[in-house]
C-alpha cells in the first residue's frame, strides 16, 4: 500500500474516533442539562439558566481535572 492511501486512512481513523468522542462529551452534556432541567422543574433547584450553565462548567472542568489526575481524559 502506499504511502499516500496510508495516511488517508490514518487521518480518517483519527476523524473518526475525534468524532466518536465529541460525541460521548455532546451527550454526557446533554444528560446534565436535562438532570439539572428534570430537578428544576420538580422544585428541586432554585437556579436560574445562567446558574446551572456555570455549575455544568464547574463540574465538567472539575470532573477532567480528576481524570487528568488519574491519569485518563473521559
Amino acid at each position: 500500500m502506499n504511502n499516500s492511501r496510508l495516511n488517508k486512512l490514518l487521518a480518517r481513523q483519527q476523524g473518526l474516533k475525534e468524532a466518536i468522542n465529541h460525541e460521548r462529551r455532546q451527550g454526557r452534556l446533554r444528560k446534565q442539562k436535562a438532570l439539572f432541567g428534570a430537578a428544576k422543574r420538580a422544585g428541586l433547584l432554585d437556579l436560574t439558566d445562567d446558574e446551572i450553565e456555570m455549575a455544568l462548567r464547574e463540574y465538567q472542568q472539575t470532573h477532567n481535572q480528576n481524570s487528568n489526575d488519574i491519569g485518563y481524559k473521559s
